[in-house]
């Protein structure tokens, strides 16, 4: 098995699993090459942990900055204005400001859900 004289001063330098170690390095597959997938203009998807990708999520003030933000912060300035002429002390803002962004989904459902009654009624 070992060519080698195995004593004292060298069986801390002996290699014993040397052969198991080859056929495991031998036994572990190629890696393939992945398809390259883009989240962004120049972004590759392999290396989005160390990219700044906050430009593409809608609710940063990147995205804000370049026209593609969803005016959160618009809104949140309307309806404290809203709220502060129609009901100064009534509830609190965070309340008022989720009632009246459910109302406008509501009602912004309700309008499409009537456009479509139209649309399919008129066919």
């Amino acid at each position: 098995m070992f060519k080698e004289q195995i004593t004292n001063a060298n069986v801390m330098s002996i290699d014993f699993s040397r052969r198991e170690r080859r056929a495991f390095l031998q036994s572990i597959p190629v890696m393939k090459k992945h398809k390259a997938v883009l989240l962004a203009p120049d972004l590759y998807a392999r290396g989005v942990w160390s990219n700044d990708v906050s430009s593409m999520d809608r609710r940063s003030v990147k995205a804000h900055l370049a026209g593609r933000g969803d005016f959160r912060v618009l809104r949140w300035k309307i309806i404290c204005i809203r709220h502060q002429i129609l009901k100064p002390t009534t509830t609190p803002m965070m309340l008022a400001f989720e009632h009246c962004l459910r109302q406008l989904t509501a009602n912004w459902f309700n309008y499409i859900k009537g456009i479509y009654i139209a649309v399919r009624t008129q066919v």
